[in-house]
């Protein structure tokens, strides 16, 4: 993680929103442009043709392209920091959880982000056990080896409900991009959380929606039918579940940690979030994109500091993450008192 210095010689302006005290943004951010999804061009073609004719039918196909999440292949790194974990299964209203279970203490939920699974937040787990807590991870449902083919923030939160109920209330929950969503609506529904920490989060679900829509060819009009069929199957409104909107009425301390050149969920929302949270502590890091930053042993040092403050490391990192860790320290643009 490389330390990001101020351009200018004059102090940043802040804000006093709730408790928190933000900077502005301490490094010059390149424009922001949604990289559509990829879809075949036939598809795409298709989508465009159905909504002319058919937009209700076109809505029922885009629904389904929509909430179906691409299952990520398990890199031999990511297989190998899930291996010592024992094996749990839930049943939720939505299929079979599948996650795992590491060490003793107050537990810590990891939730990874869509399309996603347990493995990609795996370089959490060895310095939260060394930190004396239990680490469970699941893949969310429609994910990893977890059953199902759909799935969606009420998914999600649905799943972290379940974990609570079999493993207790957790001391923190750590979630990267849509997961750190979909955490934030399971707080709103009463999910107790002591304090989170937020990798790459969104503020807003416009940006996944645009990309949705521009990458299958989704006309707006068939698009609005697709949200309208989903919040009624759900029992939602997607209005009130943006996390900026859920934000100014969470009081849990919360660290987010976004890349100032993420292709994928804009640094931008995460500086948002963070305005809107009460007590917000945001960081920027640079050439770590939108999947790296998790592996990256400054940003897992950060995150277990803040999720585990009062705990010392027993065990610490793997030699080759220490020397990582020791090539640069994060700057914070915005700081919790």
């Amino acid at each position: 993680m490389h330390s990001v210095q101020d351009p200018s010689p004059s102090q940043p302006q802040k804000s006093t929103i709730g408790r928190s005290k933000i900077s502005s943004l301490l490094v010059a951010t390149p424009a922001f442009t949604p990289k559509p999804v990829p879809a075949p061009w036939l598809l795409k073609q298709s989508m465009r043709a159905l909504g002319a004719v058919a937009p209700g039918l076109a809505a029922s196909v885009a629904r389904q392209l929509f909430f179906h999440p691409l299952r990520a292949p398990l890199k031999p790194t990511e297989a190998a920091s899930l291996a010592q974990g024992a094996t749990f299964r839930m049943r939720v209203r939505h299929g079979d959880v599948r996650g795992l279970s590491f060490g003793d203490g107050a537990p810590v939920f990891l939730i990874h982000g869509w399309g996603g699974h347990a493995g990609h937040m795996g370089s959490f787990i060895e310095p939260l056990v060394g930190a004396g807590l239990r680490v469970l991870v699941a893949d969310m449902p429609a994910h990893g080896e977890s059953s199902g083919r759909l799935s969606s923030l009420i998914h999600f939160a649905d799943t972290m409900d379940a974990m609570t109920e079999q493993f207790g209330a957790p001391q923190a929950v750590i979630a990267h991009s849509f997961g750190a969503a979909a955490a934030t609506v399971a707080m709103a529904r009463g999910l107790p959380v002591a304090r989170a920490a937020f990798i790459a989060p969104p503020a807003t679900y416009r940006t996944f929606w645009s990309r949705f829509r521009d990458g299958v060819g989704v006309s707006p009009v068939v698009f609005q039918r697709l949200v309208r069929r989903a919040e009624h199957e759900l029992g939602v409104s997607f209005a009130d579940l943006h996390p900026e909107t859920i934000a100014p009425k969470r009081h849990e301390p919360l660290l987010i940690v976004h890349d100032a050149a993420d292709r994928e969920i804009d640094v931008g929302e995460g500086k948002a979030l963070a305005l809107a949270w009460p007590r917000a502590e945001l960081v920027l890091t640079r050439g770590l994109g939108h999947l790296r930053i998790l592996s990256d042993a400054s940003t897992v040092r950060r995150v277990v500091d803040f999720v585990a403050p009062a705990r010392k490391q027993e065990r610490p990192l793997s030699r080759t993450s220490a020397a990582s860790a020791a090539v640069g320290n994060a700057s914070g643009a915005l700081h919790s008192p």
